[in-house]
């Protein structure tokens, strides 16, 4: 059995963190890797604008604004209120994630 290739680190983490809710929420959903338009287009039979959809990396979908009263099939989880936070460590990541949580 050969190794795993290394990856390079990349020099900004980002983060998908519950956040208090926003007067724009940010909605993110988890599916199956390549099921990423099914959820987006059962999405969009449910009422969701399309341009408000979009895929953040694979098995990841994110919907910006309101959302009416779903329950996505395709969906493996749902994270009603996010916020995407960015650091240059691993410890600013968490710092940035907790700040994004407030006092919740």
């Amino acid at each position: 059995m050969q190794p795993r290739p290394r990856l390079p680190l990349p020099s900004l983490f980002t983060l998908l963190a519950l956040a208090l809710p926003s007067a724009s929420p940010l909605h993110v959903f988890t599916c199956r890797h390549t099921y990423e338009s099914t959820l987006a287009e059962e999405l969009a039979n449910a009422g969701v604008p399309a341009a408000a959809v979009t895929t953040v990396c694979p098995a990841v979908v994110s919907v910006s604004g309101e959302l009416p009263a779903l329950d996505p099939t395709y969906a493996l989880q749902w994270l009603p209120c996010a916020a995407e936070v960015q650091g240059a460590s691993v410890r600013l990541l968490a710092d940035a994630a907790v700040a994004a949580c407030g006092d919740a």
